[in-house]
């Protein structure tokens, strides 16, 4: 494991007023759960979930950190389930990824093992993680938690402008795995996780990512903090560039009505050539309110390179669309609850985005579209 710094990054934050609190959900929202009371003695069950979804992006700068501009696919995803006691339990299962096309048939598969441990105020993953983790669109892209292949990345791993789609290997999607400590009290839930992304043994090098969340999103004053360390590298080989990282932080204020948050970066790409390490900073502003049943989230994102270029916000694992100067969404989503274990989603996440920062053009626009079908049932064997 390689030895990695963290610096003390300096922070500001605005605050906005606060609003009645209602249910989150996000342009990639995590998939319908129903949960069921621990068992007070040992039970096995199928969760059969199966998800359908079809999300086609409209934009320009879709190439800088997506595989493609439309996925339109299918998830199956059976898993046994064990509960030991109400304290311990066992997943086991696979997901396998099917494109809706007349090529391929079943993509990909990916294996789902899980322990867990679970107390009244914790609980330990160990394996295949839960994810879902608590952070804003500009520090972790909602189709993470819906898409198992995201992302492609160049000879660093980090997509950038200058670098030609499509090389590059799979990046961080749906599945991870590694481990995630999870605290809950009244007012507040934090998460402590890593996720092991790509072991290149032929070249004898690594990726992964770490996280740390805080936020007290019950309280009246719902703190919120969120850190988050990115790493590819490797020593033993020679090869162009040996460790490129990222650091992310975001603090301020978060709960299921608005977010105002500060947030800044530090991009190393290539730890032997500091001349290009990049530090940026930016300010995130969300809200959410309901209109007959949609969820509508107006967003603004500023980012300090409007005043200086070379403060650039960069999250390696971030929505695209926050590496720009000036970000100004709409979000606009509807779910309906057909029967108690399927749901359908539609989703538009709009916006406009400015890429030069010496003027603006509304002509650069963002207007992706959702559909989603989520089914989950158990049965109890």
């Amino acid at each position: 494991m390689k030895r990695f710094h963290l610096g003390i990054l300096t922070f500001a934050l605005s605050t906005l007023v606060y609003a009645q609190a209602a249910p989150e959900t996000l342009p990639a929202a995590e998939p319908l759960k129903i949960e069921t009371e621990a068992p007070t003695k040992n039970s096995v069950k199928l969760r059969i979930y199966n998800s359908g979804y079809a999300y086609n992006g409209e934009n320009d700068a879709w190439a800088e950190t997506r595989v493609t501009l439309t996925y339109f696919e299918n998830l199956f995803e059976p898993t046994l389930l064990f509960d030991i006691n109400p304290e311990i339990a066992f997943k086991v299962g696979a997901g396998l990824l099917i494109p809706f096309d007349q090529e391929q048939k079943v993509s990909r598969y990916y294996p789902v093992v899980q322990t867990k441990l679970k107390r009244h105020t914790w609980s330990f993953e160990l394996g295949s993680l839960d994810g879902h983790h608590n952070y804003p669109a500009p520090l972790l892209d909602p189709l993470t938690t819906l898409v198992p292949q995201i992302r492609l990345g160049g000879i660093n791993q980090i997509p950038v402008v200058n670098e030609t789609f499509p090389t590059g290997k799979h990046t961080h999607g749906r599945y991870e795995y590694g481990f995630s400590l999870k605290w809950f009290d009244t007012d507040a839930d934090g998460e402590l996780y890593f996720n092991w992304q790509l072991p290149d043994n032929t070249n004898h090098r690594e990726r992964f990512d770490v996280g740390l969340i805080q936020n007290a999103a019950r309280s009246s004053f719902p703190y919120y903090m969120g850190l988050h360390y990115w790493h590819n590298g490797g020593h033993e080989n020679p090869h162009p560039i040996e460790i490129t990282e990222n650091y992310t932080l975001g603090l301020g204020l978060k709960n299921d009505t608005y977010t105002a948050l500060y947030l800044a970066s530090y991009l190393i790409p290539d730890r032997s050539q500091s001349q290009n390490n990049v530090f940026g900073h930016a300010l995130y502003f969300a809200y959410r309110w309901w209109v007959w049943g949609w969820q509508i989230m107006p967003q603004l994102f500023v980012s300090d390179e409007l005043r200086v270029a070379a403060n650039r916000f960069v999250s390696v694992e971030g929505d695209p669309f926050f590496r720009v100067p000036l970000y100004i969404g709409l979000n606009i989503t509807k779910e309906w609850q057909i029967v108690e274990a399927l749901q359908i989603k539609l989703s538009f996440v709009n916006g406009f985005y400015q890429t030069d920062r010496s003027k603006f053009n509304p002509k650069i626009a963002r207007y992706d579209q959702m559909v989603r079908l989520d089914f989950m049932y158990d049965i109890n064997l």
